[in-house]
């Protein structure tokens, strides 16, 4: 999972607001930075899992504090789907041993989808017509893939690599940077400190 938690500085008239006040300025930081990172998420290929990324989303609006000149809103930001933590951080994966729903038994490798099956999200199901037909065979060169036997004279489909193990480097361009939600947050928080006629407008 990832946890972000940042913060928005200087907003003066903040701490002039009665409770639900200071709740609707939280809400509204928090409600512009969850716009930001599901727009981010949306911009990518593979559709479905970062679909599934964009609804996974937990934006917390956290509390204000008095610091130095004005009040500083906090807001964290979860992002619960598995999968993005990795490509965010990098780290290795291993083979886990979880029941297959292709195969129903204990899988010993990892599949990297090949490009069909990436463009499809990653489901074989989606693209596997009869799950019969799927085997693994290894190539001269020693990979290990798992392909569909589309029939007699047909060539066979290949979805995927199998390995034991990869290792991915961190990609901090998985996530929205911190300055732009930290700007989405503030634009938040002072639109409704304007509609309250609280800040005056810039």
């Amino acid at each position: 999972m990832i946890k972000l938690t940042f913060k928005v500085n200087g907003l003066k008239a903040l701490g002039d607001l009665p409770p639900q006040g200071r709740a609707d300025v939280l809400n509204a930081a928090a409600g512009r930075v969850r716009s930001v990172v599901e727009e981010h998420f949306d911009s990518f290929p593979s559709r479905q899992f970062w679909k599934e990324a964009a609804d996974d989303v937990v934006v917390a609006p956290q509390w204000t504090t008095r610091e130095g000149k004005g009040e500083t809103v906090r807001t964290r930001v979860e992002i619960r789907k598995r999968g993005v933590a990795l490509r965010y951080y990098g780290g290795k994966v291993k083979a886990r041993g979880n029941i297959s729903e292709l195969t129903g038994k204990p899988t010993k490798s990892i599949l990297i989808p090949g490009k069909e099956l990436r463009a499809n999200g990653g489901d074989l199901f989606d693209i596997v017509g009869d799950p019969q037909r799927v085997h693994v065979v290894k190539t001269k060169a020693g990979r290990v893939l798992l392909v569909e036997d589309m029939g007699k004279d047909a060539p066979v489909r290949v979805l995927g690599q199998l390995v034991k193990s990869t290792t991915h480097k961190p990609n901090k361009k998985v996530m929205p940077t911190r300055e732009k939600m930290e700007t989405a947050a503030r634009k938040g928080a002072e639109h409704i400190l304007r509609r309250l006629d609280i800040q005056p407008k810039n």
